[in-house]
C-alpha cells in the first residue's frame, strides 16, 4: 500500500479538523427554544410572580422577571426533549439581581444524573448582568431535562431578571 506524501497527510489532517469541528458546530446549536425571550413567555412554564420585560435585557431586548414573596418561588422551566443518554449538556444564562442576599438560581433537574443549581452573587454585583453556567450528565435511558430559572421565596422587595439561556451539547468552550 502506498504511503501519502507528507503534503498528502496535511490535506488528510486538515479535512480531519474541519470534519470534526463541523461537526461541534452542529452540536452547538441552543436546544432550548425561546431562551431569549423573544417570543414572551412561550414555551416556559410559569409559576409565581413571572412577567416579561420588553428591552433592557443582556443584548438590550427582553427578558424575564421573577418576583419571589414571603411563601412563594417565583419559576419558569422548560423540559427539553430529544436528547441522548449518558451524554454532557452545558447550561448557561444571563442573570441579574436587585439584591444579592436572593441570587438568581439556574438549575438542570428531571433526567440529569445529577441534578444542579447554582444562585449566589458576590458583593458589588447586585444589579450587573453575569454569566452563570453549570455541567450535567443525562441518566441512563434519560432523553430529556428541566431546565429551572428561579426567584427563591424571601422576605425581601427584590426582583431576579434571566436572559440568554442556552442548552448545549458538551462542554461550551466561549
Amino acid at each position: 500500500m502506498k504511503q501519502p506524501s507528507a503534503g498528502g497527510r496535511g490535506a488528510i489532517a486538515s479535512l480531519l479538523l474541519l470534519t470534526a469541528t463541523a461537526a461541534y458546530a452542529v452540536t452547538n446549536v441552543n436546544l432550548l427554544t425561546n431562551g431569549t425571550f423573544d417570543e414572551d413567555l412561550a414555551h416556559w412554564v410559569a409559576s409565581g410572580s413571572v412577567e416579561l420585560i420588553d428591552s433592557g435585557g443582556w443584548s438590550g431586548g427582553p427578558f424575564a422577571r421573577l418576583a419571589p414573596a414571603p411563601g412563594q418561588t417565583a419559576e419558569l422551566t422548560q423540559t427539553v426533549p430529544n436528547l441522548t443518554p449518558r451524554t454532557r449538556y452545558t447550561l448557561a444564562a444571563r442573570v441579574r439581581t436587585s439584591d444579592r442576599l436572593a441570587p438568581p438560581i439556574v438549575g438542570i433537574r428531571a433526567g440529569a444524573q445529577i441534578e444542579k443549581a447554582h444562585g449566589w452573587v458576590a458583593v458589588g454585583d447586585e444589579g450587573n448582568w453575569l454569566e452563570r453556567r453549570l455541567e450535567v450528565f443525562t441518566d441512563d435511558g434519560a432523553t430529556s431535562l428541566q431546565v429551572v430559572l428561579q426567584g427563591w421565596q424571601t422576605d425581601l422587595d427584590v426582583h431576579v431578571d434571566m436572559d440568554a439561556i442556552r442548552l448545549h451539547e458538551g462542554r461550551l468552550t466561549d
